[in-house]
């Protein structure tokens, strides 16, 4: 019983919670989507898609596959992770 009252007791004194709603790292997310939806994420894909063709040649499947991963993750990564937080897709 005494178990029931403490947990009814700190369920009553919880605040609400708002998914989203933190801003505290809002200018630091902002600067790394913009720089990997700009210029940064070209480079690093171009990279990559410079590392999968050499990696072809060599005949590394693996190398291939990594670093095709590698390109469409910063490409498609930023939109999706901020549809996740922000709710919608």
């Amino acid at each position: 019983m005494k178990k029931i009252i403490t947990g009814l007791g700190l369920v009553a004194m919880a605040g609400a919670a708002f998914a989203g709603t933190d801003t505290t790292f809002s200018v630091t997310a902002t600067n790394i989507v913009n720089f990997l939806g700009g210029s940064l994420g070209l480079m690093l894909s171009l990279l990559a898609l410079v590392v999968a063709v050499a990696s072809a040649v060599a005949g590394k499947l693996t190398g291939v596959i990594t670093a095709l991963g590698v390109a469409i993750s910063i490409q498609v990564g930023p939109t999706l992770v901020s549809a996740m937080f922000t709710g919608t897709i």
